[in-house]
């Protein structure tokens, strides 16, 4: 649920900074590549966790009940939703095109290949730490 939350949130200003770039005819010119900032903020949620992070906006908590399956039909709906915006920006040059990240309110400092870059790393720290949780001896707990 907390990376449907997410990614939700990210997708709405990628889609816009996307359409920006497609305006103003900002096309690819070269590899998907994060800009210095964008490196370092990928390098620090890639997995293994170097430290622990809160979620940074309450609209990011989930509650601690939901139904299973409305959160797995929901999850795959936005990863539909994030694998249609990654398409639909493949011939934008995502290395030139900058958006408003939600986390840096009004700030533009990562370009579009860091948000989908980002949201990739942050799947792998969760699908890590999941991956931690089943290992355990007492997984799963009685």
């Amino acid at each position: 649920d907390h990376l449907t939350r997410t990614n939700r949130i990210y997708l709405e200003p990628l889609a816009k900074a996307a359409e920006r770039g497609r305006v103003t005819g900002r096309l690819r010119r070269g590899e998907l590549r994060p800009n210095l900032l964008g490196r370092w903020f990928i390098g620090e949620i890639e997995p293994p966790p170097k430290r622990r992070f809160k979620a940074p906006l309450p609209a990011m908590v989930p509650p601690s009940d939901g139904a299973k399956d409305s959160i797995l039909a929901d999850f795959r709906r936005v990863q539909a939703s994030v694998t249609a915006a990654v398409q639909a920006s493949a011939d934008l040059d995502l290395r030139r095109i900058r958006f408003h990240n939600p986390l840096l309110r009004g700030w533009r400092v990562f370009n579009l290949a860091t948000g989908f870059l980002v949201i990739c790393a942050h799947e792998r720290r969760h699908l890590a730490q999941a991956g931690a949780v089943r290992a355990r001896p007492d997984f799963p707990a009685r």
